[in-house]
């Protein structure tokens, strides 16, 4: 029971516009001191009131006149027919929790009087949804664009059932900032269902869905799930950042797990400064085409997996129905996931008109990725002239296997200013006639920075490498030039003449020949696989003695100069 009508106050007016003087309480007649409002206050019918009474107070929220019949729950009719609803220049959901059967229908009440008000609203109430609250184009008959902003205030959504707990559905950018949204991590009997995933946030068929600053725990699925934005092109995709996700449980049977799920044309998604701990995967998608990922904090990954898997990754954009690639990874920290899944990991299908759409992955941090599991940190496949440029890449494991960055049927890929350090097999590795453009990357161990598949992998150095080459007249290679760090060789064939084994695998270098002390003539042979070396005396005689070559290398090779 609540006062509907509290107290009559003294006489003269009042600085409430709420709480009228008493002359005018008088004059109403009908009013009563008392009455009794259930829960299920949109089905009741008010006392008369005189025609000059334009606001009243409902359980303590403020009401006023209406001119017709609202389109929403917060509302009151009197016995002669008019109408009040409820107004307040910043509404919260407490009211929605007294008048609503429950948490979930309240939820729904709330958010749609806030897109028929037209306003912003607070949740500062904890609510425990138990089933999916919807708000859309099909609930109520409003049309699309419509909007709504919801700002947290104290108050938590709890979810408390597999499914969605929150879908919105056909709005015009759609706000939803600072609230906390709380998974049960034992939903459906601690079971991950696949078929229907526990959802925190589901944002179908909407224009610019924002969702900014919010907690999300203990979801089993997607905390955030975006799907079919509209249009799917242009610039209307979503935007996510500054949220936090924490303690999200992993099942080792099931892929799709992930803080962030892209679904069909979840494309133009904009992604920036949020932190994740202790979760699956951070972002999934399928397609997620023009999407950017930027200054993301992604750390302790709780995937358990113990052989590698091509279909996770900490940041896994998969091949889309209609569009896919052209997605931007920048500036993120994903540090301290002890997993075998790929740090980023980038699948097209391969389709013809899909391939150019390149991929920039650059200035990310990926350090001690994977040092008890594996080296695997960037993964691309099937998209050519892709940027992979100033990240630094330390898995601390040393041992094999592992590669730090896979192409798999990449052209033309600009590689620049990468730092790698403590990896296990190789620092890159190409398949299925991948082309590196190589310039400024700097490897902890030279001899392994490339792994080649096949010949038709190809390496093409942007700025001419020189490479040092000093031996005696014995054929002994010098220990301080770059060659002995290189994996080169050289044997004496003969008096005077000498084979220098390298790695370049094609002739397309030069060299400078010199005798090293002394006097005389050099003459260079250049091969794919090795340099011819002679050495002449002033008299033009063959002689044995100790050399030095320059090798300036620049252009494409089937085997790495590294």
């Amino acid at each position: 029971m609540v006062e509907f009508a509290t107290a009559i106050w003294d006489d003269g007016p009042s600085s409430d516009p709420y709480e009228p003087d008493k002359a005018k309480i008088r004059a109403w007649g009908t009013v009563v001191e008392s009455a009794a409002i259930k829960r299920t206050i949109a089905n009741v019918q008010a006392q008369s009131f005189a025609d000059d009474v334009d606001k009243i107070n409902v359980l303590g929220f403020p009401y006023q006149r209406a001119s017709s019949e609202p389109q929403h729950h917060a509302k009151v009719q009197s016995a002669d027919g008019k109408w009040f609803e409820y107004v307040d220049a910043y509404p919260s959901n407490e009211l929605f929790k007294e008048i609503a059967s429950s948490d979930t229908q309240a939820l729904e009440w709330f958010i749609e009087y806030l897109v028929k008000r037209r306003t912003a609203g607070f949740v500062t109430d904890d609510l425990n949804v138990n089933n999916a609250a919807y708000i859309g184009t099909n609930n109520g008959g409003f049309p699309a664009p419509e909007r709504v902003t919801i700002y947290g205030a104290g108050g938590k959504i709890n979810s408390q059932a597999i499914g969605y707990t929150l879908t919105l559905e056909g709005l015009f950018c759609p706000r939803i900032e600072g609230v906390e949204f709380v998974g049960t991590s034992d939903a459906d009997g601690g079971v991950y269902n696949a078929a229907d995933p526990q959802t925190g946030i589901y944002l179908n068929h909407c224009s610019m869905p924002q969702v900014v600053g919010c907690k999300f725990s203990k979801f089993s699925g997607f905390p955030i799930w975006v799907d079919r934005n509209q249009p799917a092109t242009r610039h209307q995709g979503a935007v996510i950042e500054r949220n936090n996700f924490i303690d999200c449980p992993f099942d080792p049977l099931v892929d799709n797990q992930a803080c962030i799920f892209l679904g069909d044309n979840g494309e133009y998604a904009r992604i920036a400064f949020n932190t994740m701990e202790n979760c699956p995967q951070f972002v999934r998608a399928i397609g997620g085409a023009n999407s950017m990922v930027l200054f993301n904090i992604i750390m302790g990954s709780n995937v358990t997996d113990t052989t590698a898997d091509n279909n996770k990754g900490l940041i896994f954009f998969n091949a889309g129905p209609t569009n896919e690639g052209k997605i931007t990874v920048f500036g993120n920290e994903i540090n301290h996931n002890e997993t075998n899944i790929w740090a980023i990991n980038i699948v097209g299908s391969g389709a013809s008109d899909t391939r150019k759409n390149s991929n920039n992955i650059s200035d990310n941090k990926i350090l001690v990725h994977g040092s008890t599991t594996g080296a695997e940190m960037i993964r691309v496949v099937n998209f050519n002239k892709n940027t992979i440029k100033g990240n630094h890449l330390r898995s601390k494991n040393t041992a094999p296997p592992g590669y730090v960055i896979w192409l798999d049927n990449c052209l033309e890929n600009s590689l620049e200013g990468n730092n790698f350090e403590e990896y296990g097999d190789a620092a890159v590795r190409l398949f299925n006639g991948s082309t590196v453009l190589e310039d400024g990357n700097t490897f902890e161990n030279k001899a392994t920075a490339y792994s080649l598949a096949s010949a038709s992998d190809k390496i093409v150095w942007r700025t001419r490498r020189t490479v040092t080459v000093r031996f005696d007249s014995a054929g002994a290679l010098a220990s301080g030039c770059d060659a002995s760090n290189l994996g080169w060789s050289v044997s004496k064939t003969g008096t005077g003449t000498y084979t220098v084994t390298h790695n370049l695998g094609a002739a397309f270098y030069t060299v400078e020949a010199m005798p090293d002390g002394g006097s005389g003539r050099v003459a260079a042979t250049r091969n794919a696989n090795d340099i011819a070396v002679s050495v002449f005396n002033t008299s033009n005689a063959a002689v044995d003695a100790a050399v030095s070559l320059v090798v300036h290398a620049w252009d494409t090779y089937t085997r790495p100069l590294y």
